[in-house]
Parts: structure tokens; C-alpha cells; sequence
């Protein structure tokens, strides 16, 4: 079993000193401090990039205008659970892939200039 904690001490942020913690034996403690840090970045970039995103605003402002608030909220949670959902399944290709992401890179790089 895993478990999260936060705490303020020290730069007065929750997210500067984040911990797991996890039985004894049950890993490393430097992998598991390493996971709980990229995955409150995430969270944290993911509340910024939605709250700030001017393509998330694009994106919904069109589709609430005329419905009532209710309405509105739920088109825009069921838009952000959609959004978050994509966002997990891709974050968990690159995880399974991670082993292999060297050899895919030189690859995927001349893939997006050609897009681009």
C-alpha cells in the first residue's frame, strides 16, 4: 500500500516538500521520491495549463454560451474528465515505453519536424 503526505515545511508550498511513503522493503525510497515529485509537477502543471490555457478557453467559452449554469458545468467536467483521461492514457504509453523511449527518440524527433 502506498500513501501520499504533504506538508508545508520549508519553501511554504505543498508541493516543495512532497513525500511517499511506502512500507518497508517494498522499493526504493529515491524511485518512490522520485514518482510522488513528477506526479505532483504534473498535477500541478496540468491545473495551470487548464486554468490558464487559452485553447481550453477557445474551446469551451462557444459551447457554454446560452446554457444555464448547471448546464455549463457539467459540459465542462465532462470536457476536463475526457481531457484528463486522454492525458493518462498517454502518459502511460511513455511509461510502459520508457525502456525503449531512447531508441524511439531519434525516431519520433524527425516524425514531428516532418509534421511540424
Amino acid at each position: 500500500a502506498l500513501w501520499w503526505s504533504a506538508t508545508t515545511a520549508g519553501a511554504g508550498s505543498p508541493l516543495a516538500s512532497m513525500s511517499m511513503a511506502m512500507p518497508a522493503g517494498a522499493g526504493s525510497d529515491v524511485a518512490a521520491k522520485s514518482l510522488a515529485k513528477s506526479a505532483w509537477t504534473g498535477l500541478a502543471t496540468g491545473v495551470f495549463h487548464t486554468l490558464c490555457g487559452p485553447d481550453h478557453l477557445a474551446a469551451l467559452a462557444p459551447l457554454s454560451i446560452g446554457r444555464d449554469r448547471l448546464a455549463a458545468c457539467g459540459l465542462g467536467s465532462l470536457w476536463g474528465f475526457g481531457h484528463s483521461t486522454g492525458q493518462l492514457i498517454l502518459g502511460l504509453v511513455f511509461v510502459l515505453l520508457k525502456d525503449k523511449f531512447s531508441a524511439l527518440m531519434p525516431a519520433l524527433d524527425t516524425m514531428a519536424a516532418y509534421i511540424v
